[in-house]
């Protein structure tokens, strides 16, 4: 009976060290949010942890594969540096079956678009800018940021449009 026991508390540590890290676990569950959640990610998704949805908090989605982007935009000044989730990674953590992506903001403005777009420029669903995280006041709690710098084709209306500040939702098509 001990050996079975300490098989149990082995598997229920590596399941707790595989949800610490972001991964879904094997029921195809993400672990619940332990702080405020800030994102919902909702439709066709394989990996959720309410009702279908998927919820993060802010520690979560730190645990993501956390990517850097030093760029300018047309709402900042200069270079700036900001550090979030990729997108691809995102939807990879949600087990996305989808297409399309519907970014909600808190003002309930919302950017439909293929999820290619973002994914395929490497958009990052940013939580800090130049090191601070992102404050409501200054387009957070999340922002989607494109790398504008290293391709002229991403300075046009087409990504800017995209561009949510102040994310609150994706739904997935």
């Amino acid at each position: 009976m001990t050996f079975f026991r300490s098989l149990a508390a082995v598997a229920c540590l590596t399941v707790v060290a595989v949800i610490g890290q972001g991964t879904p676990t094997l029921a195809g569950e993400l672990p619940m949010p332990t702080g405020r959640a800030i994102l919902t990610v909702s439709g066709t998704i394989e990996h959720s942890n309410n009702a279908g949805q998927a919820m993060f908090d802010l520690d979560m989605l730190k645990s993501i594969a956390p990517t850097t982007i030093t760029t300018n935009t047309p709402w900042t000044e200069g270079n700036v540096t900001f550090q979030g989730v990729p997108i691809t990674a995102l939807l990879h953590a949600v087990g996305a079956k989808g297409k399309t992506l519907t970014i909600t903001a808190l003002n309930d403005y919302a950017a439909t678009t293929e999820a290619s777009l973002l994914t395929d420029a490497h958009a990052i669903l940013a939580y800090e800018m130049n090191g601070e995280r992102l404050s409501i006041r200054d387009k957070g709690p999340l922002w989607v940021i494109f790398p504008f710098n290293t391709d002229e084709a991403l300075r046009t209306e087409t990504y800017w449009s995209v561009s949510v500040w102040q994310v609150k939702s994706i739904t997935i098509e």
